[in-house]
């Protein structure tokens, strides 16, 4: 799980770069996230693929109005329609995080209409319940990342402050 959590803050990098371009992803999930060699240093870097619907911040939104995303990992405010912030890349980040250190997403359904219904209502989980020993900063974090409205959750350079004190921990 360490491992997947040095991923998941490689794709912060990507995020903050992004972000402080005006660019909101919209559609980060596993299967846009690509782990390669890197030929330089003999280790591996972390790729995120697909930018096709991400948000250009001043550019108008073809995609407003509109789930642009892939349901299992969309932000409650891409589903109501609402204006889109870097917010909506944090709630998707908490989703292939917990898929990754759980095994499984916070939330899944038997249909689409369920799944949204989850996403706009429902509690997360708390990841201890899949991960009975992860460090109580990463359940609260994840948690926190996962909340309905984007205002509530934190921003990459919180998930970030975190980094040292959780890897340590994992």
């Amino acid at each position: 799980r360490g491992e997947a959590l040095e991923i998941l803050l490689e794709l912060c990098d990507v995020l903050r770069a992004a972000h402080a371009a005006g660019v909101v992803h919209r559609d980060l999930k596993l299967d846009n996230v690509y782990i390669c060699a890197d030929t330089f240093t003999g280790g591996r870097r972390v790729k995120l693929l697909d930018w096709g619907v991400a948000y250009v911040e001043g550019e108008p939104d073809p995609f407003r109005g509109l789930i642009a995303g892939t349901l299992t990992y969309v932000a409650p405010e891409q589903i109501r329609g609402d204006s889109l912030t870097p917010a909506a890349d944090i709630y998707s980040l908490a989703v292939v995080a917990y898929h990754l250190l759980c095994r499984r997403p916070p939330f899944a359904a038997q249909t689409d209409l369920e799944l949204i219904h989850l996403h706009l209502r429902a509690e997360p989980p708390h990841p201890s319940i899949a991960w009975p020993s992860i460090p109580n900063e990463l359940d609260d974090l994840l948690v926190a990342m996962l909340a309905k409205n984007p205002e509530e959750r934190p921003s990459l350079e919180e998930v970030e402050r975190a980094r040292e004190k959780m890897l340590a921990q994992i």
